[in-house]
């Protein structure tokens, strides 16, 4: 279909959602990296928190960041899927609607109108 680029596009939003998850989630081990033999202070408890769950946060926040990727991936994916199937529908009817033509019999018009009484005999007209 015509969409190509679209879905190489929704790729590429997918690949950017989880590079977010990974690269936030590596920034948030780098304290660890940075500071591995160094002692925490122990007069400040926010801080020993901090370098726990600094791992921890850095997943969430690449979560966030790459959940609007995955979200508009995903919209753009399902409008695509839509447009697909609109138009597999459109060509399915015209195909049928070229059969039926092709069966009726060359006299009549296709569509007969239901308004239509000249086929009523003289008799059946009549009102006593």
């Amino acid at each position: 279909m015509s969409q190509s680029p679209l879905r190489s596009y929704t790729t590429f939003l997918v690949f950017l959602g989880w590079l977010h998850v990974v690269l936030f989630t590596l920034l948030g081990f780098a304290p660890w990296l940075i500071f591995p033999g160094q002692p925490i202070l122990g007069d400040s408890w926010w801080g020993q928190w901090a370098l726990y769950a600094s791992p921890a946060v850095g997943l969430l926040v690449g979560a966030v960041t790459g959940l609007g990727y995955f979200i508009l991936s995903g919209v753009i994916r399902v409008f695509i899927d839509q447009r697909d199937l609109l138009e597999d529908l459109l060509l399915t009817n015209r195909r049928l609607l070229q059969i039926v033509e092709s069966l009726q019999p060359g006299g009549r018009p296709p569509t007969k109108d239901p308004f239509d009484l000249t086929d009523l005999k003289d008799g059946e007209e009549t009102m006593p």
